[in-house]
């Protein structure tokens, strides 16, 4: 239950979070000379956006799920995992593990974002009336997060394999890389470069039906909220 609740919190606060700060930087953007967003732009706003649930949100709560999920039979929620973390590391290990964090957050909204727009540019053109349909943006989402998971699925298993370390808590805990690169390394070295997409496939389960709905909310908002020309 614990679990559940910071995962619910966490993945609340990441959605509302990088749809904002990218439709900011989109807004930011968009009405130049040309009224249209280009490619590169888009992936900026998404870049800046998984920076920003980064530093905010992202790392922090990824590092207390991580602790939750392996500190198995301890009892004391999140509070009390939060609580042990500041008392025998210090705050920042909360921020163990960022730099592949960044790394798969921005290339997961930078690239969803692209996708997202190519994808349903595709899908309105072959429309019989050139129209974007809901079902564009739902399609649109899924794609973007199955590609994505096999982009950057290496941070992920760097940044679960640093914030899984502790302070000597239990065997399975010991500090045993210095560094995200040194993670990377000893990974390809010891378990071979395919060891870095172990765990693509639940990945792909949660994310491909969760960028779906996400995006098809986006899509239908950003519809609705679009400006219409006047005739």
């Amino acid at each position: 239950m614990q679990i559940h609740t910071c995962m619910c919190v966490y993945i609340y606060v990441y959605i509302c979070m990088y749809i904002y700060v990218y439709m900011y930087t989109y807004i930011l953007y968009t009405y130049h000379q040309s009224g249209k967003l280009s490619g590169f732009m888009t992936f900026l706003g998404g870049i800046f956006a998984g920076t920003v649930e980064t530093i905010a949100v992202v790392t922090p709560s990824e590092m207390l799920k991580i602790r939750l999920q392996t500190e198995k039979g301890s009892g004391i929620g999140s509070i009390g995992v939060l609580v042990n973390i500041l008392r025998k590391e210090g705050p920042l290990a909360l921020y163990k593990g960022m730099l592949p964090t960044w790394f798969r957050q921005s290339t997961n909204q930078g690239c969803r974002f692209v996708l997202y727009g190519r994808v349903t540019d595709y899908l309105r053109a072959v429309d019989s009336q050139q129209k974007q349909r809901h079902w564009h943006s739902f399609l649109a989402g899924a794609l973007a997060g199955g590609i994505n998971v096999y982009v950057n699925n290496f941070a992920d298993v760097v940044k679960t394999r640093m914030q899984n370390q502790g302070p000597q808590l239990s065997s399975s805990l010991k500090p045993i890389y210095s560094s995200s690169w040194d993670c990377l390394k000893r990974i390809v070295r010891e378990e071979g470069i395919l060891a870095l997409w172990t765990g693509s496939t639940p990945r792909v389960v949660r994310l491909v039906p969760g960028q779906a709905i996400t995006f098809g909310v986006f899509g239908y908002f950003e519809k609705l909220l679009r400006p219409q020309p006047k005739l």
